[in-house]
């Protein structure tokens, strides 16, 4: 079970590499998007007031968004807030708690979970991780 996490960690961290070098060029609809996104992480991100930001309904939203980028936007609004959730623990001045809260989890054990999911291990775990290697 944790030789699989480490491999689907492993393959996201490969997938979200690729994505960065691979220099796309998006449509401005998905580009917008992608901004927002990124700089409301902090925010509830209803795929619905998405979709509407762009003017088309939530399914061609959907469809338009796996299509530009390579992944559902759910699936990007969860690893950009693992991503910040990375970077707020290596702050070490946030609980893990208010982490999970702050990102809009539904709760610390949710959050856990997630994270877990994508890492391979949970923030608990990255956080001593983190603060030992200081």
């Amino acid at each position: 079970m944790e030789l699989n996490n480490l491999l689907v960690s492993l393959l996201l961290h490969i997938i979200h590499a690729g994505e960065k070098s691979s220099g796309r060029a998006y449509s401005d609809r998905i580009t917008k998007i992608i901004h927002y996104i990124d700089e409301n992480l902090f925010e509830i991100l209803d795929l619905e007031f998405l979709a509407n930001k762009c003017n088309l309904s939530v399914s061609r939203f959907k469809h338009l968004f796996k299509e530009e980028t390579g992944i559902p936007p759910s699936e990007y609004i969860i690893r950009k807030k693992i991503e910040k959730a990375h970077e707020m623990i290596e702050d070490s001045k946030f609980s893990i708690k208010d982490i999970a809260y702050d990102l809009g989890f539904s709760s610390p054990a949710y959050f856990s979970t997630v994270f877990k999911q994508y890492n391979g291990y949970s923030p608990t775990f990255y956080k001593k991780k983190n603060n030992t290697s200081k």
